[in-house]
Order: structure tokens, then sequence, then C-alpha cells
């Protein structure tokens, strides 16, 4: 505990006569680590949190699909028998979306696969083929998670961006370590002093060590501190 602390008072004095690398370091580093933190955040609550309902992943979305035009808007007589003739939901809705397309909403009975339930939709589809050849001939059943369909636009630009961020981190670490290569090779004679005064090898080694992750502790200590400040004034009262 005494050499741990003792190196990081000495990388704390070596970063303090140099301000100028320090504060560059500090800054290229927290912008970085601060762009990853705020995207993930959001990339997390979008994409990877499920929807705020009982067991979410049995939340399907339901449309239909034809051979030449895709996925369609659900007619609302297929629908009825969706929910008819279905044997794997335990409640199916539909809802009318901005521009005016009709999508079914189902959950999945406890203990029923997605599968099983695409099983028994084909099943369907097959039926109401035969029965209606004028309006459902080549239709099928597409269904997919609902939170799938949900964020099924966002996360193609949220996925870029977040490569993108992590992009700009590498480059900041990137130039971090050329700027500490740079000041390593100046410091030939203080690490010759050093040795010649009985530091080993080891202890030089975790005293570098220290002395290179001093700045990205900064910086995130920093970083954290910015993010926490917006939630005082927040919850301060008026």
């Amino acid at each position: 505990m005494n050499a741990l602390w003792s190196d990081l008072k000495f990388a704390t004095r070596m970063l303090a006569r140099s301000p100028g690398f320090t504060v560059v370091a500090v800054l290229a580093l927290g912008l970085g680590i601060g762009a990853n933190s705020a995207l993930f955040s959001v990339t997390n609550a979008v994409l990877l949190r499920p929807l705020p309902f009982e067991a979410p992943h049995q939340l399907l979305s339901l449309r239909e699909e034809t051979k030449n035009w895709g996925t369609i808007m659900v007619s609302y007589p297929n629908f009825k028998d969706w929910r008819d003739q279905n044997r794997v939901f335990s409640d199916i809705a539909a809802y009318r979306s901005a521009n005016f397309n009709l999508t079914g909403t189902a959950r999945l009975k406890p203990g029923v696969s997605f599968d099983e339930a695409r099983t028994d939709l084909t099943g369907i589809a097959k039926r109401l083929e035969q029965e209606y050849p004028g309006s459902n001939s080549g239709h099928s059943i597409y269904m997919m998670l609902l939170h799938q369909r949900l964020v099924r636009r966002i996360r193609p630009a949220l996925m870029m961006l977040l490569a993108a961020v992590c992009l700009v981190l590498l480059i900041a670490c990137a130039n971090v370590a050329n700027l500490l290569l740079a000041r390593a090779s100046g410091r030939a004679q203080e690490i010759a002093v050093r040795t010649a005064l009985g530091a080993g090898q080891g202890r030089l080694c975790s005293s570098a060590c220290r002395e290179k992750c001093l700045p990205s502790t900064i910086a995130s200590v920093w970083m954290g501190w910015w993010s926490v400040l917006p939630l005082f004034y927040l919850s301060s009262p008026v």
C-alpha cells in the first residue's frame, strides 16, 4: 500500500510538471469516454432494455406478407380470422398507425415458442389462401418480436454512431499513447538515476503503469462529475 501511495504521488507530481500534456491527455480521453458513455446509455435504453410490460418476450407484431410486395398492412377480415383461428396467443389486438396501416399485436401463451407460433400462423395463412384465393393468394403471416419491430429503423443509425464514437475513443487513446511514448523517450536519464538508486524493474514498471493510468482516471472522474451535475440541478428545489 505504501508503494502504491508513493507511486501515485510521484505520478501526480510528474503530471503537474507537464500541464500541457496533462490537459491534452485528459481532454482527449474525457471526450472519448464521455461520448461512449452517453451513446451507450442511449443504446441500452432503446435497443437492449426490454419493453416495460409483463413478459415482453411474449409480445409479437403481426403483418401480412406477399410474394410481390413484401410486408403489407393487415386487412381487417384476415385479422378477425387470425384472432378466431389461432391456438397460440392468449391475446391478440390490432392498432392503426399514423399512416393508417393496420398491424396486429399478439401475446404468446405461456410455454408456446416462437417456432410453434410460426407453424400455427402458417397453417392459418394456408387455409385462408384456399378459402379466399382472390384476396389471399400468395399471402403469408409475418411475425417478429414487438421490441424488434419498434427499434428496427433506429437500430442501424445507433449502431453506426456507437461504432463511430468507439473509433473516436481509439484515436484518442492512440494519440495519448504517442504522447506518453514521446515523454518516455525524454526521461531516460531519470530512469537511469532511479535504477542506480536501487529501483528494480518491477517497481519501475508498476510506477510507469500507474502514471500512464492516472490521466484516464482523471478523465473518467471529470466526465462522471459533469454527467451527474445536471441531476443535482434537476433534483434541487425551485
